[in-house]
């Protein structure tokens, strides 16, 4: 991971895609001045890249019956979960926890920049 500053247009790619991450979880992005490192694009891939693995297996998680459990919710859940699974999103949860796990790394990159 190099501290070298990236190209303006990079530097504005990564920062929109860092703040555009931490919108969908709610939460207000950190304030980025200037052009960022390759050590904060590294460090927000990583983020990322946690929280796009965490989505993949919730997609594999059952949702609620809302009763006793038939075969009909069972074949509901297994297509469900193929669907989620090729749709890519990722959750609101797993974008939390890349967040609390990542935040204090990609605020200390930006702030060394």
């Amino acid at each position: 991971m190099g501290n070298q500053k990236l190209s303006t247009s990079d530097s504005k790619s990564v920062k929109e895609a860092i703040t555009e991450f931490y919108n969908l979880a709610g939460i207000q992005p950190p304030v980025i001045d200037g052009d960022v490192s390759e050590k904060t694009a590294e460090i927000f891939y990583q983020m990322y890249n946690a929280a796009a693995t965490c989505s993949s297996a919730m997609d594999l998680v059952p949702r609620p019956s809302g009763g006793p459990p038939g075969i009909v919710w069972i074949v509901t859940q297994l297509t469900g979960a193929v669907i989620r699974r090729h749709k890519g999103k990722l959750t609101y949860i797993c974008i939390l926890k890349a967040i609390n796990n990542w935040r204090s790394a990609l605020v200390d990159s930006i702030n060394n920049s």
